[in-house]
């Protein structure tokens, strides 16, 4: 959890070349700028084959699907403790077929992808066309846990705008296309599980929110 004051250092460290020339890479953080580090993730890396995404995007709107009304979504998920930003409320638009989900999502305008082949930003305003068709909050706020398979496309600069579509994978997880706005693959994740977490879940790092002024008593003298 991030505090209101104070700071939370984040380290990435990834490892050396092993077999096949997979690396690891790991996700620490500690608060206050002291202490020991916390690690909160795990992953490999690895160079893939060219792949042509899970999904054909090209098609648009997506045929057969119909419209979600997805007004509202926003504060509903702020008022269970999720609550986003300008950068994050990027959901343009919304489908369904069957248990399949479909969105077109962009970036605010004036936010840049600057070097980068996919915003991160960009990709998490896609997963909420799933919250926005989800049955209420349930047993808590679903956020992404476990990401499988995942695979980047894009050759070229980031695309601003996306198309994205999301369907179970039959074990408890989604398998995610993400398009650009002529439907070529930009990201593609062969699983994603999501799991419920509470906002009391998330501690507050140690020593977050200490100021740096401090109160302090100074004798004065008394004129007359």
């Amino acid at each position: 959890m991030l505090p209101d004051e104070g700071t939370v250092q984040v380290q990435l460290v990834v490892g050396g070349p092993r077999e096949e020339g997979r690396r690891e890479l790991s996700v620490y953080a500690r608060g206050g700028g002291s202490g020991s580090w916390t690690c909160h993730a795990r992953g490999v890396l690895s160079v893939g084959d060219e792949a042509s995404g899970s999904g054909d995007l090209s098609a648009w709107p997506p045929v057969g699907a119909e419209t979600v009304d997805f007004a509202g979504t926003y504060e509903r998920l702020a008022g269970i403790g999720l609550a986003y930003g300008s950068a994050f409320r990027g959901l343009r638009s919304v489908w369904r077929r069957g248990e399949e989900v479909f969105a077109e999502a962009e970036l605010p305008e004036g936010a840049s992808t600057g070097r980068l082949r996919m915003r991160p930003a960009l990709l998490d305003v896609a997963l909420y066309a799933w919250l926005a068709c989800a049955d209420g909050a349930g047993d808590g706020v679903r956020l992404p846990f476990v990401w499988s398979g995942v695979s980047l496309h894009a050759a070229a600069a980031a695309a601003s705008v996306v198309r994205v579509r999301l369907a179970p994978d039959g074990d408890g997880g989604l398998s995610v296309a993400v398009a650009d706005a002529a439907g070529m693959p930009v990201v593609s994740v062969d699983a994603l599980v999501m799991r419920p977490v509470r906002e009391a879940e998330f501690p507050v790092p140690a020593g977050a929110g200490e100021s740096l002024y401090r109160g302090e008593w100074v004798p004065a003298e008394l004129r007359v």
